[in-house]
């Protein structure tokens, strides 16, 4: 099994068979577990699927945590997710899904299954290699900043913006945090306060000749340092929420390295004239 040979990759042949041995009787303890004691014969999947959640498991604790541990830890997140003030289905109906997740998990037998679904795309996806709670942590944390940056505006800002860059965004899988995450840092740039969130074309313009003679790292250091300003000055104290930022800054180095050659600033830039959002 994939999981299985990746406990095992680096072992030698004495180490491989003992743990070969001992993934085995933890299968049969589960399968027995799984049965309610009445027996340890269970279809192959779902075999597969109870050696999935044991390699799972063993892939977790460098902090002396396991599944259950997590999952705890993960519904005391899952009550503090801040909701932003901008409307979007695919977010709602994701945080509904979520609050299933946690009465449908099963920490003992499926740990490394994500009984939910999650539409909303983060701006910095949580990477598939972390499964089960794990996952949805990792996810909710992510989340929770994007939409803490978000409520630091006065709402009526985002919906402008929001409105100029994808008219029909509440309806569809797109990223709210983003587009108002680039033009907040482009007005940091500029030494300009990001609270109204608006960019002319002649502030685009200045953007061009900012960027304009940079090398990519220059353009990765310029963006997290005005990454670490904007933290600053919205109150963004914690650890991983200023590094979430940064990494969302870096994540526009390659794309204004290929837009500032073109003119194609405004794909990441959104300008806004001032108009209101529709009702």
């Amino acid at each position: 099994m994939r999981t299985g040979e990746a406990l095992e990759r680096g072992l030698g042949p004495e180490e491989r068979r003992r743990l070969t041995e001992g993934l085995l009787r933890l299968l049969k303890e589960q399968a027995e577990r799984y049965t309610g004691g009445g027996s340890s014969s269970i279809p192959v999947e779902t075999a597969r699927e109870l050696m999935d959640s044991i390699c799972f498991c063993l892939g977790l604790g460098e902090d002396g945590s396991g599944a259950e541990a997590l999952l705890d830890r993960g519904i005391e997140k899952g009550v503090a997710t801040v909701l932003t003030q901008v409307e979007s289905r695919s977010m709602e109906d994701t945080i509904r899904s979520i609050g299933v997740f946690w009465r449908r998990y099963d920490p003992r037998l499926f740990a490394h299954q994500i009984p939910c679904d999650i539409d909303y795309q983060l701006a910095i996806p949580v990477p598939e290699s972390r499964r089960g709670v794990d996952y949805v942590n990792a996810y909710l944390t992510r989340l929770a900043v994007e939409n803490q940056f978000l409520n630091r505006f006065s709402g009526v800002a985002e919906k402008v913006l929001l409105e100029r860059w994808c008219p029909g965004y509440r309806e569809l899988l797109v990223n709210l945090f983003e587009p108002v995450f680039a033009v907040a840092l482009g007005l940091e740039l500029l030494g300009r306060e990001p609270g109204p969130l608006t960019l002319g074309k002649e502030d685009l313009e200045e953007l061009g000749e900012l960027f304009r003679d940079g090398s990519r790292r220059g353009l990765d250091d310029l963006l997290c340092g005005a990454a670490d300003r904007l933290a600053v000055r919205l109150e963004f104290n914690g650890r991983e929420s200023r590094e979430y930022l940064r990494a969302c800054a870096a994540e526009l180095t390659p794309r204004i390295a290929t837009a500032r050659d073109v003119g194609g600033l405004e794909g990441i830039f959104t300008p806004v004239d001032g108009a209101r959002p529709g009702r």
